[in-house]
């Protein structure tokens, strides 16, 4: 009750005050990078996560699940996305809305690198 008493009366509490409404996430230093040239998603500062000092490579399903999400992520690739799904649907008479984002987590970005 007193979470749902706090949340209700951060809506009135001045953006100075740190709520969890207006608190920035971890890994956001609050700042903008300057966009020209850039995806929309890598506009933001950062921080890494993790020790610093060890690296390694992705593995092939790792580096797929990275390159889906960074795609999806883009407001410059959405009109791809609709794209794809309009395909996806004129192939596949009544396809699920769950189907459909399988179909797309599955063949996006091979379709999407083979667009250009």
């Amino acid at each position: 009750m007193i979470e749902k008493i706090s949340l209700f009366w951060s809506w009135y509490f001045e953006l100075v005050v740190r709520t969890r409404l207006n608190r920035v996430s971890r890994n956001d230093d609050e700042g903008d990078v300057d966009s020209l040239g850039r995806l929309s998603i890598f506009t933001h500062l950062g921080r890494a996560f993790g020790p610093l000092d060890k690296s390694r490579f992705l593995y092939e399903d790792e580096f797929y699940a990275a390159e889906l999400y960074v795609l999806i992520n883009c407001e410059e690739v959405l009109s791809y996305i609709k794209i794809f799904d309009v395909i996806v649907n004129g192939d596949v008479v009544h396809i699920s809305e769950d189907e459909l984002e399988k179909v797309r987590d599955a063949r996006f970005v091979k379709w999407f690198k083979n667009y250009f």
